[in-house]
């Protein structure tokens, strides 16, 4: 498919014929647009899909603050004719980014427009609203949630509708809409006093305010609410971060962190387009003898690519871990991060016309192929061909693309 010359000298025309899979709720997803995508870590043909109202900024501006009716809806697409919604998750504030717990799937957390976090159990019976016949929790399974079967949806047609588990305190949380979610690998020890004994126990959360949270899983499993009904929920630990230039707070949109990575180490994206490397682990200094003491969180800067919007996405390779792949309103980027000395991109692509982007990410199956999704199609790179332009372009969307996820 890649590489076809007629369809490369183009650049408009798509000579591949394609087989659309779309699911549409009209209860759900009507005058909606999808905010984050994420796949069930055990079983991938579940996927967890979060919603906020298709708004532009001056409407959404005028009404920030208020809380809107909201889903996370979970979908089943092990049938290959027919797409399923096994569960919907109600929310009482708009979600703007969901992950799945890496260890516990039945757990899954929400990054709200507020910026708190909000917790699902799918597992737990007290917080269902709507599931049929009420089955004990010994039937269900502590440790998985049942998928509905193509012979119990036949006969039942039954969607699970619950209510969230938990949610972080607001005066603790984020000031602004939280921009990514990522759980920190179990072969970083954050928490020396309580340690996690190689499970995945803390996750990251950033946001456009200057601040990134890591927050402790633990006290809101299931088991442990039970325990502490009134637990009041706030981060393990808090950072406040600041520009190297001292232009004042730097807010982040995207993290990404490394499997089975042992340093106290994340890359990231700001809201102004900047790679960032930053490091928790760093003492505060205090700046004089009475005055406030400040952490030097932020060890590399890369502002070549500063822009006046947040950065899109932000993807590693699976085949080259040194390769960062960074995506902007018109133009994306790929970073070679062990060069020393060197702080710009390796390669930088031609700015898009006639729309922008809105996601990206790397072919999971083949080094030199890179999507990006556009306000008007789809973008596909391959690098084996050309670098220039794209080498195919998919113009079939009736609406635009918001999100990418493999």
């Amino acid at each position: 498919m890649l590489g076809d010359e007629e369809a490369a000298a183009g650049g408009k025309v798509n000579t591949t014929n394609m087989t659309l899979r779309t699911f549409i709720e009209n209860d759900y997803c009507k005058g909606k647009r999808v905010s984050c995508i994420k796949f069930h870590p055990k079983k991938p043909f579940l996927v967890a899909m979060s919603m906020i109202d298709n708004m532009d900024f001056d409407t959404r501006s005028l009404i920030q603050g208020k809380s809107f009716e909201s889903f996370v809806l979970i979908l089943n697409f092990s049938d290959n004719h027919i797409i399923t919604l096994n569960y919907v998750l109600e929310t009482p504030i708009e979600v703007s980014c969901i992950e799945f717990h890496p260890e516990n799937p039945n757990m899954l957390l929400g990054g709200c427009l507020n910026g708190q976090i909000i917790v699902w159990d799918l597992t737990s019976m007290d917080h269902r609203i709507t599931a049929g016949p009420k089955q004990k929790a010994q039937d269900v399974g502590e440790e998985e949630f049942k998928v509905v079967t193509e012979e119990e949806d036949d006969k039942s047609q039954t969607i699970i509708k619950m209510k969230h588990m938990c949610q972080s305190s607001i005066i603790a949380s984020h000031k602004n809409f939280v921009g990514d979610l990522a759980f920190i690998p179990s072969t970083v020890n954050v928490d020396k006093r309580n340690p996690g004994n190689g499970k995945h126990t803390h996750f990251i959360s950033v946001s456009e305010d200057g601040v990134v949270n890591i927050w402790d899983s633990r006290p809101i499993e299931k088991e442990a609410l039970k325990a502490a009904p009134d637990f009041i929920w706030k981060p393990f630990m808090k950072l406040d971060l600041f520009k190297q230039d001292g232009s004042g707070e730097l807010g982040l949109s995207r993290i990404l962190l490394q499997k089975d990575q042992t340093s106290p180490t994340f890359w990231a994206v700001s809201d102004e387009g900047d790679l960032v490397l930053i490091d928790w682990s760093v003492k505060p200094v205090s700046t004089g003898d009475d005055g406030p003491k400040f952490a030097e969180y932020v060890r590399f800067t890369y502002d070549s690519e500063k822009e006046n919007r947040p950065a899109l996405a932000l993807e590693r390779s699976p085949f080259f871990p040194n390769l960062l792949l960074t995506v902007h309103n018109f133009h994306f980027a790929i970073w070679k991060i062990d060069l020393d000395g060197y702080e710009r991109p390796i390669f930088i692509s031609a700015y898009t016309y006639g729309a922008h982007n809105t996601c990206g990410a790397f072919s999971p199956t083949r080094p030199g192929v890179i999507f990006i999704t556009k306000t008007n199609g789809i973008d596909v790179w391959d690098f084996l061909d050309q670098s220039n332009k794209p080498s195919l372009t998919f113009n079939f969307a009736t609406s635009p693309f918001m999100y990418c996820k493999f």
